[in-house]
């Protein structure tokens, strides 16, 4: 948003997820708080998905993988991403039976 730049805010979606982008200069006349603090934050983000795999075959070639596709020891099988801004993004699927 708007239609023409400058941009200020897009969503994100894939099936029944959206996930909302807001411009930081933007943000700060909504939040107050964040004026004057750096842009980010300490933390990941956890994605649970269907179809784990074909989503990592999917992208795999176009971000930066930053944990291989494996299925861990609580059940879920996942990958994990750095974006653009360096944060930790990371896809899981619940395995069944886990």
């Amino acid at each position: 948003m708007p239609d023409a730049s400058p941009f200020v805010f897009a969503s994100v979606t894939s099936g029944p997820v959206e996930i909302f982008l807001n411009d930081a200069a933007t943000a700060v006349k909504e939040y107050p708080a964040f004026a004057g603090k750096p842009i980010g934050a300490t933390g990941t983000l956890y994605i649970e998905v269907e179809g784990v795999d074909a989503l990592h075959d999917r992208i795999k070639s176009t971000v930066k993988v930053v944990m291989p596709i494996a299925t861990q020891f609580y059940g879920m099988r996942e990958f994990a991403i750095e974006d653009p801004d360096g944060y930790v993004l990371t896809f899981g699927e619940r395995k069944a039976g886990s």
